[in-house]
């Protein structure tokens, strides 16, 4: 658990999660019971206590369809509305998702390389000593 400095204002985030929940009419322990959390932690979690850790946000965003950009920027309305979009649109999207991506592997690759090229550098070392 993430643990937040008590000297601290409430976060945002913290106001808009207690926020979120009250406007779901549920309890802290309804609430808790939906996300897998007890009672205590969803206290702690809307008073700042704990930060609030990007899975509990995301069985958010599933369950009940909240909206991120509201919770984490308190733009727009509470749930998500999807966009309609067109097909050129949408495609554009995955091609820049997709690229994206490959940027990463890429770098993944690249890093792996590495990291296996200094392990058999320690491996020779090793074996010149021995």
């Amino acid at each position: 658990m993430n643990i937040v400095d008590n000297n601290k204002p409430v976060t945002a985030e913290a106001r808009r999660f207690k926020e979120f929940r009250k406007a779901e009419n549920l309890t802290q322990i309804q609430f808790g019971e939906k996300l897998g959390k007890d009672q205590a932690t969803i206290q702690r979690y809307e008073k700042g206590t704990f930060a609030i850790p990007i899975e509990i946000v995301k069985s958010m965003h599933e369950i009940f369809q909240m909206s991120l950009d509201w919770f984490f920027l308190g733009k727009g309305g509470r749930l998500y509305v999807p966009q309609k979009g067109n097909l050129v649109t949408d495609i554009k999207a995955y091609e820049l998702n997709q690229n994206i991506l490959l940027t990463q592997v890429s770098g993944l690759k690249q890093e792996f390389l590495k990291l296996h090229r200094e392990l058999h550098e320690v491996k020779s070392i090793l074996a010149s000593k021995s």
